[in-house]
């Protein structure tokens, strides 16, 4: 899926605008407290003329198109992720972790890491999480996380990737 997506920290919130072909023009939108804490959606075609629903975030409906609930959307809940987790990554010795100082993503210079885990363990979703980091902006732009082999030798299975394009941040939204 590709998307617009408008997230302020306080009072969270965010605004997705869908431009895949199956979805273009959908519009969801999220703000904490408000609405009773659900999904407005305004679809597209036939489904249009239900007109805006309201739906809880852990709706069925929602979950069959995203793994995470629109409360861990943005570039703060990734930075906050990674921080949780990236010293307990680092400190221990049977993770990998690597650092690419000079990586590049399409046209912009970055700092990529590689974080693998060799073995599942409870609460741990990802064997392998690729990041990567804005040289300029210092700001996450690709995040890319695979699941386990399905048997040994085999490729790990990319579960979900996302890429931010065009950051604009502190752009002065009033409340």
């Amino acid at each position: 899926q590709k998307m617009e997506l408008k997230v302020r920290r306080k009072p969270f919130s965010v605004y997705f605008h869908f431009l895949s072909p199956e979805e273009a023009g959908r519009e969801v939108i999220y703000v904490d407290g408000a609405n009773r804490n659900q999904l407005l959606v305004h679809e597209v075609g036939l489904k249009a003329l239900a007109g805006t629903l309201s739906l809880p975030l852990n709706d069925p409906r929602v979950a069959a198109e995203s793994r995470h609930t629109i409360t861990s959307v943005g570039l703060h809940n990734i930075i906050k992720v990674a921080f949780e987790n990236f010293p307990k990554d680092a400190a221990d010795e049977n993770v990998q972790v690597k650092k690419y100082p000079s990586a590049k993503l399409n046209d912009v210079e970055c700092v990529a890491f590689v974080i693998r885990h060799p073995e599942p363990l409870q609460g741990l979703p990802y064997h392998e999480t690729h990041l990567y980091f804005d040289k300029e902006t210092k700001l996450p732009i690709h995040v890319k996380r695979f699941d386990w082999p399905r048997r040994a030798g085999d490729k790990p299975v990319l579960l979900e990737e996302y890429t931010y394009e065009r950051l604009r941040t502190n752009v002065g939204l009033k409340n």
